[in-house]
C-alpha cells in the first residue's frame, strides 16, 4: 500500500544576513586562490632557479672537463677553473684550492681575491696540515669541513684568523677534501663574509669540483709518467739501436778476423768507452797476479804488456757512477770479447788438427807409396832374382822417386874402389863419366865417405863443401845436395845407394830412413844372386861327381863280368868320353 505524499512547503525568500555571509565566503576562497596560486608561482620560479642553477653547475662541470681534456699536462688550468666557479656557482666571497707535496700544504690557485688579500693568504703557505684551519681539517679528516662562522670555531688558529681577518676578513669556510683511493692529496676553501651557510646542493657541488680535481691531477700523473716513459723508451731505444749497431760492429770484426783476437779487442774498447761515457776503457790479461794490457781506448797510457783478455775495466775522470744499463753494457762486451777469444782459439785448434790430418794424410800417402816400392822391389827380387840389374835399376828409380830427387845411382863395391852398377835420371855423358872414374873409399864424395865409414852421408850443399872430388855432376847435372847410403851385410861393404837434387833442399829423416830401407832390400838382392850362384856351382859340381861315380861303378861291373880285355878297356874309354865331354876314338 503506497504511502501519501507530504504537502508541499511555500517557497520563503532568503533573508539578507545570509547573503553577505555567502559573499564573504567568496572572497576567501579568490584570496586562497590568489594565495596557493603565488605558492605555485614560488615553486615554478624555483624549479627555473634549480634548472638554471643546475644548468649552470652541468656547464661549470663539463667547462672544467674540457679544460682537463684540453690541459693533460698541466693541472694548473683546471685549478683557475674549479675555483672560479666554486666562487661563482656557491655564492662564495672567494675559494682557494691547495696541493700536498712533500708533507706540506701549497697554495696552487685562488678566485676573488684582491692583492692584499692573495697576498696575506700566500704568507700562510705552504703550510703542515693540521685541523686548526679549515682547509687542513678537510684534509686531515678526509671529509668536508663546513664552519658557520669562524670567529666561534674553538679550534681556530689565531694567528690564521688574525692575517685573514685583518686583509680577507670572512665568517663562513667550506672545506671540501680533494681525496684519491681514500687518500688526501689537497683540499678546496669557500669563504663568504657574513655568516651564511653553504647549502647541500653547494656542497656537493664543491665535492664534484673535487673530484674533478683528481681527475686533472691524475691525468697529469699519468701524462706525466706516459711522457718520461717514452722519453725513456726513446732514450732507451737510442740507446739499445746504438749498442745493437756498436756490438754488430763488433760482431761483424770477430768474424772478420777469426784468426786474430786484436781488432776485436781495440773495437771493444772503443765501444765500451763511447757508449758507456768513459774517457778510457782497457783489457787485460790476468796472468797470476800480473795484469798484462790486451788494447786501450782513451788518452791514459799503460806500460803493461800485451797478453791474453781475462778482464776488461772503464773509468771516469770525474765522479760518476756508471749506470746499471752501461754495466749490463759493459758485461756484453766482456762476452763478445771472450767469444772473440774462444773464436780464435777454435780455429788456431781447427788449423791444427787440419794441418795434422794433412800431414798425417801425406804420411798415410807417402807411406803407401814407400810400401808399393817397396813391394815392387820385393816382387822384382822374387820374380828376377839371377837379374841383378834389374832388381838394383828398381831400386834406384824407387829411392830417387820416393825421395823427391832428380838423379839416384847404386854403386858396387869390387874390394878396392866403387863402380857404378846402374842409375836413374842419369844422362849418358856422367853415365860414361862413372864408367871410366870409380870412386875410391874416403873423403872427397859422399858416396866413398859412406863406403869407408860404414853409414849414411848427407851433405846439404856440394857448393860448399871443399875439396868435393865429383865436380863434373855438379857440371853436368847440376847437384847440390847428395845423400849416400851404405849397402852393408854385417858390416861388410857390398855398394852404395846415392840419390841427389838439384837445388839446396836436405832429405828429412823419413826419406832417410827410407832409403836406408832399400839399401837393405838392395843388400838381399845382392845377396840372393851370390847364394843363388853358389848353390847352382855346388849342384854343377855334385852332378859330375856322382857322374864319375857312375862311370867308375859301371867299369867295376865290366871287369868283373868278363875277361875280354877289349871289352873292359872299350867300356872305360867310353866312360872316360862321357865323364870329360870329348868323343870317342875307335874301338879296340
Amino acid at each position: 500500500m503506497r504511502r501519501r505524499a507530504k504537502p508541499t512547503k511555500p517557497n520563503v525568500e532568503a533573508k539578507p544576513s545570509v547573503a553577505r555571509k555567502s559573499l564573504k565566503n567568496e572572497g576567501s576562497r579568490v584570496h586562497d586562490l590568489e594565495k596557493r596560486l603565488a605558492e605555485s608561482l614560488e615553486r615554478e620560479r624555483a624549479k627555473d632557479r634549480a634548472l638554471v642553477e643546475a644548468l649552470e653547475q652541468q656547464t661549470a662541470t663539463s667547462g672544467i672537463l674540457k679544460v682537463i681534456s684540453g690541459t693533460p699536462s698541466d693541472a694548473q688550468p683546471v685549478f683557475e677553473a674549479i675555483v672560479a666557479s666554486a666562487a661563482r656557482l656557491c655564492d662564495a666571497t672567494f675559494s682557494a684550492v691547495a696541493r700536498f707535496d712533500g708533507g706540506l700544504l701549497h697554495l696552487v690557485a685562488r678566485s676573488n681575491m684582491s692583492p692584499e688579500e692573495s697576498e696575506a693568504y700566500r704568507s700562510l703557505f705552504p703550510r703542515s696540515p693540521g685541523r686548526h684551519f679549515i682547509i687542513g681539517r678537510a684534509f686531515v679528516d678526509g671529509r668536508p669541513v663546513h664552519v658557520a662562522d669562524v670567529w666561534a670555531d674553538p679550534d681556530y688558529d689565531p694567528r690564521t684568523l688574525e692575517v685573514l681577518q685583518r686583509a680577507a676578513p670572512y665568517r663562513t669556510y667550506l672545506g671540501i677534501p680533494i681525496l684519491r683511493d681514500g687518500v688526501a692529496i689537497g683540499a678546496i676553501g669557500c669563504g663568504r663574509r657574513e655568516v651564511k651557510p653553504f647549502t647541500a646542493s653547494q656542497i656537493e657541488l664543491v665535492q664534484t669540483f673535487a673530484d674533478q680535481a683528481v681527475i686533472a691531477i691524475e691525468n697529469v700523473r699519468l701524462f706525466t709518467e706516459l711522457q718520461e716513459k717514452n722519453r725513456a723508451l726513446t732514450t732507451a731505444h737510442a740507446q739499445v739501436t746504438e749498442a745493437l749497431e756498436q756490438q754488430t760492429r763488433v760482431l761483424e770484426v770477430i768474424s772478420s778476423s777469426p784468426t786474430d783476437v786484436r781488432p776485436v779487442m781495440e773495437a771493444v774498447v772503443e765501444s765500451a768507452a763511447r757508449l758507456c761515457e768513459a774517457q778510457n776503457a782497457q783489457i787485460f790479461q790476468i796472468d797470476g797476479e800480473t795484469m798484462r794490457l790486451v788494447s786501450r781506448h782513451g788518452p791514459v797510457r799503460s806500460s803493461l804488456e800485451a797478453g791474453e783478455a781475462r778482464a776488461i775495466t772503464a773509468f771516469r775522470t770525474e765522479v760518476r757512477p756508471f749506470s746499471d744499463r752501461q754495466i749490463e753494457l759493459l758485461k756484453t762486451f766482456a762476452d763478445q770479447a771472450v767469444i772473440a777469444i774462444e773464436n780464435v782459439r777454435l780455429f788456431t785448434e781447427l788449423q791444427e788438427r787440419n794441418r795434422a790430418v794433412t800431414q798425417a794424410h801425406a804420411q798415410v800417402t807417402e807411406s803407401l807409396e814407400q810400401q808399393t816400392a817397396t813391394s815392387d822391389v820385393l816382387k822384382a827380387i822374387s820374380h828376377s832374382a839371377l837379374d841383378l840389374t834389374l832388381i838394383l835399376r828398381t831400386v834406384a828409380e824407387s829411392a830417387t822417386k820416393l825421395c823427391g830427387a832428380q838423379h839416384g845411382h847404386i854403386f858396387r863395391f869390387d874390394g878396392e874402389v866403387l863402380r857404378y852398377a846402374v842409375g836413374y835420371g842419369t844422362s849418358p855423358e856422367l853415365t860414361n863419366y862413372f864408367a871410366e872414374h870409380p870412386v875410391p873409399l874416403g873423403p872427397g864424395s859422399a858416396s866413398g865417405t859412406a863406403a869407408s865409414e860404414r853409414h849414411t852421408v848427407q851433405i846439404h850443399d856440394v857448393l860448399a863443401l871443399p875439396g868435393y872430388q865429383f865436380g863434373e855432376g855438379t857440371r853436368l847435372e847440376g847437384w847440390r845436395t847428395v845423400l849416400a847410403v851404405p849397402m852393408l851385410k854385417e858390416n861388410t861393404l857390398l855398394g852404395v845407394i846415392t840419390i841427389w837434387r838439384t837445388k839446396v833442399e836436405p832429405f828429412s829423416d823419413r826419406q832417410i830412413a827410407l832409403v836406408e830401407t832399400f839399401a837393405d832390400q838392395a843388400v838381399i838382392a845382392i845377396e840372393n844372386v851370390r847364394l843363388f850362384k853358389e848353390l847352382e856351382a855346388r849342384t854343377s859340381e855334385l852332378t859330375r861327381s856322382v857322374d864319375q861315380l857312375t862311370a867308375l861303378g859301371e867299369v867295376g861291373r865290366a871287369v868283373s863280368s868278363t875277361l875280354d880285355l877289349p871289352t873292359v878297356l872299350n867300356t872305360i874309354v867310353a866312360r872316360a868320353v862321357e865323364l870329360s865331354s870329348g868323343h870317342g876314338g875307335p874301338h879296340l
